[in-house]
């Protein structure tokens, strides 16, 4: 079944913190929208392949390799098993897709 949603919509900012808004979710693939006000984090962890499209705003992402600068238009890619994270730096708003493996 096909669905068109709005990004910014489908941004859930809380004061309280961290909540992932998921959109979209099969036994192998899943779309999630994370919307981290200024100063929130998401501490760095494990997980699936996964692509990470920055919407809006400003952070840190914490990859493998070392932190990156990461703006509105950025995309970071992850392997299986790397880890990662991210901290908002402005209000931050990202679209992930994550393959789960079997």
């Amino acid at each position: 079944m096909s669905k068109k949603l709005t990004l910014s919509q489908e941004a859930r900012y809380r004061e309280a913190g961290f909540q992932p808004n998921v959109l979209h979710d099969l036994a192998h693939f899943r779309v999630v929208v994370i919307a981290l006000k200024k100063g929130q984090e998401i501490q760095p962890h494990e997980g699936d392949d996964g692509m990470f499209y920055v919407a809006d705003g400003e952070g840190i992402f914490y990859a493998q390799e070392g932190d990156i600068d990461i703006t509105a238009g950025d995309i970071v890619i992850v392997e299986h098993g790397e880890r990662r994270g991210m901290r908002a730096v402005e209000d931050l708003l990202v679209l992930v897709a994550r393959a789960a493996r079997s």
